[in-house]
């Protein structure tokens, strides 16, 4: 198996890294919905998508307007 050594700053890593990103909020939009949380509140968003927003330092505030935006 061949490992990037470019500290993922090539566009093939960032592309990379974009679509896992982008898999991931899906799934955290998955499991919002199967747990038929409408007016989810912070502790809704923690709990379904734990560990998804500190993979990415992504901000909650960004997981609710995604959310809003649906």
């Amino acid at each position: 198996m061949n490992e990037c050594t470019c500290t993922n700053t090539c566009k093939a890593c960032k592309e990379t890294k974009a679509q896992l990103e982008i898999y991931r909020l899906k799934e955290l939009l998955c499991v919002i919905r199967e747990c038929a949380v409408s007016d989810f509140d912070d502790r809704a968003v923690k709990l379904a998508g734990k560990g998804i927003g500190d993979d990415f330092h992504i901000p909650l505030s960004r997981f609710k307007e995604i959310l809003e935006s649906l």
